[in-house]
């Protein structure tokens, strides 16, 4: 899977439901504590099951976080009713856009989050989406419905479904409605969970490292090659987790049956709890040592980045080279500033390597930096800007390689980015006062003889003009000598 897009509600700075779309290479960028990191903690959150802080909760908001995920390049068959496979089409999850959107909510006080899916569920008579039904529930619908003898095993909640949608489609009893239906009940549940083995691996990579023991990356990039390996297995991994699941629940049941022998009220009061293994768990001791046996993570944050990116390097040569080798799931590589702690040659090194896994097929890398030089050799439009309106209301605003003036006119206000290869011409002027002064004079030349001036408001706005006050002529012959070192072919100087 791969993430369309994210929508963040009651987060931090995110008071506001907010958007922001994704592409295979993203960009983030704006100014400090403007919220580029929030919408890292929300993926982490939604993909690796973070619970969030107290803090975390908007303040004067709903008093409910909200993540939401829409995810493209779905599987083809999944598993979400105990081994019977099945599509996403087939059980009504996926929206109107043909994509699977999913909706997180931790409210405060509570350690797990409700999820819900946005899709279009058949509804009859206001009833309720039947993806959130139990076996219990699905065999008296589908009895009343008629249709109960036509399921061949009715403990495969699927069946029961298929046979009650069948019989709605067929006699036109139940519409379409796209809604987040919630899996909060004991089918949903389960769906839910099934859900989590097919949304892509999250990988995070912070600028501000604790350098302690349970800082995974601060650790070093071992954890995050043991993630990978883990992550090409997870088929195997949950049969076998099923598999040992089953053999333990069958000895404890053994065990409350001797109790029961002994001591019936105790056995009585007795149940197993089922909980999901956690493999990474397994392999946590796995890091580098330098030749002195000092840990990656007490080293400086310079060298954990060199490391950092020789694992990437690695991953780019076992990919190309080991076509056999696939994922279950995709991966999202978050970097927090890739500039930190690097010499500039290897900023822009660390950049194309991200860019060159990001082609790979079920791979995106974000990232998120302050720099402008690294912002300018990126495409335009993989870059996001984000900006705070005046009631601290956050805005992404999204390059666009057609018309890229209007993000390049916000980096620039708040980076400091000049030049772009879309400037034609400076136009030099005494004032600011002249600025103005010359577009109604084109405006009013234009309007007498249409077509015989250059509309100076549009190359404005293509990006293609720049003004220059000098404050005085005198400064004309100064300020292009100035520019004369970085004058491109094409470049105009014009003086007013």
């Amino acid at each position: 899977m791969k993430i369309r897009w994210i929508e963040i509600e009651g987060l931090r700075a995110y008071k506001n439901r907010v958007h922001l779309e994704f592409g295979n290479f993203t960009t983030l960028t704006g100014k400090n504590d403007a919220g580029k990191s929030t919408v890292f903690a929300a993926l982490r959150m939604f993909l690796d099951s973070h619970k969030p802080d107290p803090g975390d909760y908007s303040v004067g908001g709903i008093d409910e976080i909200r993540v939401c995920l829409c995810f493209t390049s779905l599987p083809e068959r999944v598993v979400i009713d105990s081994t019977v496979e099945t599509t996403l089409e087939e059980e009504f999850l996926l929206d109107s856009s043909g994509g699977l959107t999913v909706e997180k909510r931790w409210q405060k006080g509570k350690t797990q989050p409700t999820v819900y899916a946005k899709s279009l569920q058949p509804i009859k008579d206001e009833s309720k989406p039947l993806v959130a039904a139990k076996n219990g529930e699905l065999k008296r619908i589908a009895k009343d419905e008629g249709v109960l003898d036509r399921v061949s095993d009715k403990r495969v909640n699927k069946q029961i479904r298929r046979a009650i949608w069948d019989k709605w489609t067929a006699n036109y009893e139940a519409t379409d409605e796209e809604e987040f239906v919630a899996l909060d009940a004991e089918d949903g549940k389960q769906i839910a969970t099934s859900l989590e083995r097919y949304y892509p691996m999250f990988e995070l990579f912070e600028a501000d490292r604790q350098g302690t023991d349970s800082d995974q990356i601060a650790q070093d990039p071992a954890k995050l090659a043991v993630k990978a390996v883990l992550g090409r297995r997870t088929d195997q991994l949950a049969k076998l987790s099923q598999e040992i699941r089953e053999e333990i629940s069958d000895l404890l049941g053994r065990v409350v049956s001797k109790l029961a022998e002994i001591d019936p009220g105790l056995a009585d009061s007795l149940s197993p709890i089922e909980t999901e293994p956690n493999w990474e768990k397994a392999f946590s001791a796995v890091q580098f040592v330098d030749d002195v046996g000092v840990a990656l993570n007490k080293h400086g944050s310079g060298t954990r980045r060199l490391v950092l990116l020789s694992f990437f390097h690695a991953d780019i040569d076992r990919i190309d080279t080991v076509d056999s080798e696939k994922y279950d799931r995709g991966v999202v590589i978050a970097v927090e500033e890739p500039e930190t702690a690097l010499h500039p040659d290897l900023q822009r090194e660390a950049i194309e390597v991200f860019r060159e896994i990001s082609e790979f097929d079920g791979r995106q890398v974000v990232i998120t930096t302050h720099s402008s030089n690294l912002v300018r050799d990126l495409p335009i439009e993989s870059v996001r800007y984000l900006e705070v309106g005046k009631n601290r209301e956050r805005l992404w605003v999204a390059g666009d390689e057609k018309n890229p003036a209007v993000l390049l006119r916000k980096l620039s206000q708040s980076m400091g980015i000049f030049s772009h290869t879309s400037v034609s011409q400076f136009l030099y002027v005494e004032g600011k006062n002249d600025i103005e002064s010359l577009r109604y004079l084109t405006d009013g030349i234009a309007a007498v003889y249409p077509g015989m001036i250059v509309d100076i408001r549009k190359l404005e706005a293509a990006g293609e003009l720049c003004f220059i006050p000098m404050g005085g002529c005198g400064a004309a012959e100064l300020w292009e000598n100035r520019l004369n070192p970085i004058r491109a072919k094409g470049w105009y100087l014009l003086v007013s």
